[in-house]
């Protein structure tokens, strides 16, 4: 089963990196809740989306504001969960900023 978690994460990544929302939901739960940590880190730790409507409008707004795609080095399988190592790169619409940062596991 595990394996199959890593192919589920590569092809989602994959889509996402293709503006694909469809595919990218392809394998999501319909009760999901989404917590992105630079939404909660701007907008409050509340900050949850919930659904497939919530990450329709997630999806929305980031890549309203941003290019947006990441990089994967490495993924994981860790029995039931999948470790992605990588970047994830974005440059703002409007502004032009760039941003590169590294994706890690960080403590809880």
């Amino acid at each position: 089963m595990s394996q199959e978690n890593v192919e589920i994460v590569r092809r989602a990544l994959d889509a996402w990196n293709a503006g694909d929302f469809d595919k990218w939901m392809e394998r999501m739960h319909p009760e999901i809740e989404w917590t992105p940590a630079l939404v909660q880190l701007m907008e409050g730790p509340e900050t949850v989306y919930r659904g497939i409507s919530g990450l329709r409008r997630y999806w929305d707004e980031m890549h309203a504001i941003w290019d947006f795609r990441s990089e994967t080095a490495k993924v994981h399988d860790l029995g039931d969960t999948v470790l992605m190592l990588g970047r994830i790169l974005a440059t703002g619409r409007v502004s032009g900023v760039d941003v590169d940062r590294t994706l890690a596991p960080t403590p809880e």
